[in-house]
């Protein structure tokens, strides 16, 4: 079954700035051959992020994230389980906030949706517009 799964951390302050164009290839050659595609905000000092996949993979990858010493504060918010994916074909998608006005970062999210397999009607995560 195809696993949701949404978490928030923190940048730990002891680690040097993230790179986040080489935060993007690692977490896409990571994660495109499990087939668990992933979005990101990240603000500077935090990072929200949505991952797709099986229930197995998204645990594996979940227990990386958490035991990994650039995060602190590893909250995980949702998971639920979905009969469609959002981010097809996609490794590792990122929004950097720090480029975007409030409304600026809303409507960039909004883009993605044209990653969809299916116009979903009933979404958590993307309203019907």
């Amino acid at each position: 079954m195809l696993t949701t799964l949404i978490y928030r951390s923190q940048v730990h302050p002891d680690r040097p700035p993230v790179d986040l164009d080489a935060l993007v290839h690692r977490a896409s050659s990571k994660n495109l051959p499990l087939a668990s595609p992933a979005f990101c905000c990240f603000n500077g000092l935090q990072f929200f992020q949505v991952l797709e996949g099986t229930e197995e993979a998204l645990e594996s990858l979940f227990s990386e994230i958490q035991s990994d010493p650039r995060h602190r504060d590893v909250v995980e918010l949702m998971r639920d389980y979905s009969a469609y994916r959002r981010f097809h074909g996609t490794g590792m998608r990122i929004l950097d906030l720090r480029l975007f006005e409030t409304d600026g970062a809303l409507e960039e999210i909004l883009r993605f949706k044209h990653v969809w397999v299916t116009e979903p009607v009933n979404d958590r995560m993307f309203p019907a517009a």
